[in-house]
């Protein structure tokens, strides 16, 4: 069956270079092409539109892409905003990393999103033996993990789900908010990445990116708003807690995840190692350096330091299988 997938989306898209420059472009970031990617995608842009339309899966990629590059001109802003040096130009290293996490996302390539008659979603991707990826109507996906139960209209979507369980959410932009329920919790978000534990009169939730509101289910109390990088909880009846700043990484640990916001490569190498019991060596021209990204844990050192390390230029040298050192590119 997955190969049978994997089959049909490569003769959709046989050029996954190309697929990157449509996804900058639905992204709008057109302006960084060359003349003659302008030309490529020209001749090829009908294709990739259809393939789109056709394998959903395509659009969640379309959209990490995206993601990932908010993420890195974020991280860019800040780097340089700290340095003196001479920087290099930001438009081609990112653009570079989104097209090696396309081909890191690979294995995304081999789901659709099925529908049977009653119009119950289907998970579209297992990411371990415990975590289930599925997609939700407007095109938000949900990482559920563990047993949770998650209910919502799956034929008059309304962008309302009910959550007993952990998950971990990646909601789209729309008009109409987004709105997590759970036996003593309300969140609404507009468009955000952001965990939900909800079990035993507890909930807690976590914010990765964006910004969320998290009220009481049952008091009639005030709400509290998150940034990225806090928690608030809400226990029983009561009002949620103060928002708190906490580690993502270590608060969002059960979904399987790795977050790296503004992460110095030094502090990335650290917590590979510990993670796949692997050596990776840092060149010191890298080691303060600051990335972001997200990943699947089973994506693997080698593919998460690839990623990260050519946004800053800098390439993965495998010493040998539980050995990487990053190091300068040229």
């Amino acid at each position: 069956m997955e190969q049978s997938l994997m089959a049909g989306l490569e003769a959709a898209v046989p050029d996954r270079r190309l697929f990157v420059l449509y996804a900058l472009e639905c992204a709008g970031r057109s302006d960084m092409f060359s003349e003659e990617e302008k030309q490529d995608l020209a001749g090829a842009r009908d294709q990739l539109r259809a393939a789109t339309e056709s394998h959903p899966g395509l659009k969640s990629i379309i959209r990490c892409v995206d993601i990932e590059a908010q993420s890195f001109d974020s991280c860019w802003q800040e780097h340089t905003s700290s340095r003196q040096a001479t920087i290099r130009p930001p438009k081609w290293t990112w653009r570079v990393a989104a097209a090696i996490m396309v081909v890191g996302l690979a294995g995304l390539f081999a789901y659709y999103v099925q529908r049977s008659d009653t119009a119950e979603v289907a998970p579209i991707a297992v990411v371990d033996s415990e975590s289930i990826l599925h997609m939700l109507p407007d095109g938000s996906e949900v990482l559920l993990i563990g047993s949770p139960t998650l209910t919502y209209d799956a034929d008059a979507f309304d962008r309302t789900v009910y959550l007993e369980g952990q998950a971990f959410f990646d909601i789209v932009r729309g008009a109409d908010p987004f709105v997590v329920s759970t036996p003593n919790a309300v969140t609404t978000v507009l468009g955000t990445r952001f965990g939900v534990d909800a079990r035993n009169e507890l909930t807690e939730v976590v914010l990765e990116s964006g910004s969320i509101e998290v009220t009481s289910g049952r008091a009639t109390v005030s709400s509290v708003v998150l940034l990225p990088g806090q928690m608030t909880t809400v226990e029983g009846a009561l009002a949620p807690s103060v928002p708190a700043n906490v580690d993502v990484a270590s608060f969002l640990e059960w979904t399987g995840l790795m977050f790296f916001q503004a992460t110095t490569m030094a502090d990335v190498a650290a917590r590979l190692e510990k993670a796949f019991d692997v050596v990776v060596d840092v060149d010191p021209l890298f080691g303060n350096e600051a990335v972001s990204g997200t990943f699947y844990r089973n994506e693997g050192p080698h593919q998460i330091l690839s990623v990260l390390a050519v946004t800053l230029g800098a390439r993965v040298v495998e010493v040998d299988p539980d050995h990487f050192s990053v190091v300068p590119a040229v």
